[in-house]
């Protein structure tokens, strides 16, 4: 189905027991988080905790998508450099604020990687520059594949204002319209709160129903519900 390979496991990259440990696991895909979990002075291992798993297990028929830093061009050229003869590997980017960042994020994969490489982008939608700007970024995009939001980071930025109730569903409907009209695929956040399932599925639901693809979960708890749902 076409959810499929778009639910997973969410990995801290630092971690190898842990990341052996979802390369083994059923689960259709993974994000390999290089960034954001990842303390700054680990980074580089990681890279390279990585890179081995990915050579020892291959993707097993999972999607892996890899979360690597984006505000630096050439840190971020580093990370497609070591990961470019992964052709099946996705990447993921955040922290955006326009559609320029944008476009030397491609022209940085383009230039590393050249055409071998990495079957596209994964854009975190987790600001509201970048939301605003958001069918303008998808109209020239050349390389993305994935609309995610990020929607704590999303609302967080957001002016007072426009912190009102209703708005993030909004906003998610809106995401969701954008992936479909540009031919992308779109996945939700993570829900935080793994100990609570039933909240957990009930979130799942209405996710599906919005039009999200999918989504990465936290913990191996919730992959039986989540695939339920969106599988």
């Amino acid at each position: 189905m076409e959810h499929k390979g778009n639910v997973g496991l969410f990995v801290p990259g630092h971690r190898p027991g842990e990341l052996e440990k979802a390369f083994r696991m059923a689960v259709p895909s993974l994000t390999i988080d290089l960034f954001r979990t990842v303390p700054e002075q680990e980074q580089c291992a990681a890279r390279h905790l990585v890179y081995e798993a990915l050579d020892e297990f291959g993707n097993r028929g999972k999607r892996v998508t890899l979360w690597i830093p984006s505000e630096n061009t050439d840190l971020l050229k580093k990370y497609i450099d070591v990961f470019s003869e992964h052709d099946e590997v996705r990447i993921r980017v955040s922290s955006l604020r326009s559609k320029m960042q944008f476009e030397k994020i491609e022209t940085a994969l383009e230039e590393t990687a050249g055409n071998s490489f990495i079957s596209g982008i994964e854009l975190v939608v987790d600001h509201f520059d970048l939301y605003d700007n958001l069918e303008d970024i998808c109209r020239n995009a050349r390389h993305l594949k994935v609309l995610t939001i990020g929607v704590y980071d999303l609302w967080n930025s957001l002016p007072k204002y426009r912190q009102i109730p209703g708005n993030i569903p909004e906003m998610k409907r809106h995401i969701v319209e954008v992936a479909k009209a540009f031919n992308l695929i779109p996945i939700d956040s993570i829900y935080i709160n793994y100990t609570d399932l039933a909240r957990f599925e009930e979130d799942c639901s209405i996710s599906s129903k919005m039009g999200f693809s999918g989504r990465p979960f936290i913990h191996p708890s919730q992959i039986k519900t989540g695939m339920k749902i969106y599988c």
